[in-house]
């Protein structure tokens, strides 16, 4: 899976801007993966790839000094190949700006689309580069009420 989807452009600059920035800090870079599968109704399987290159705790909010860059990707299994199936890169791997909550297939399209959070209500259908397609937002407010 990670070869359908690392030989993206964006995740190339990714990993040799987080890999001299880990030489700078002395520190090491840590590269992790989550994957989550998707079935649809139809029996299309998608895998959501998600890549974190950090270093120490992974913690740069607020003046941290550490280096955290996250990235997500789609695959998809190839139609009929079975439990050995070979994988094809539908979006290859992109520094990613919100959480990504899922896969959506749109009725009459063969794309898959992210469905994006980003933390303060709004949410997006977004295709594979990150353009937004649509976007509903809620107005955020902390009151308990």
């Amino acid at each position: 899976m990670k070869a359908a989807l690392r030989g993206g452009d964006a995740f190339q600059k990714a990993l040799a801007k987080a890999t001299e920035e880990a030489k700078t800090q002395g520190k090491p870079l840590l590269e992790t993966h989550a994957v989550r599968r998707f079935t649809s109704a139809q029996g299309r399987v998608a895998y959501l790839l998600d890549v974190t290159l950090q270093t120490g705790e992974g913690r740069n909010e607020c003046g941290a000094e550490d280096l955290r860059v996250e990235l997500v990707g789609i695959a998809e299994a190839a139609p009929g190949a079975g439990g050995g199936a070979k994988l094809e890169a539908r979006a290859p791997l992109r520094e990613r700006t919100a959480r990504v909550d899922g896969l959506v297939l749109l009725p009459g399209e063969e794309a898959l689309r992210l469905v994006d959070d980003n933390g303060f209500g709004a949410r997006n259908v977004t295709d594979g580069s990150g353009a937004s397609l649509c976007e509903s937002v809620i107005t955020y407010c902390d009151c308990a009420c």
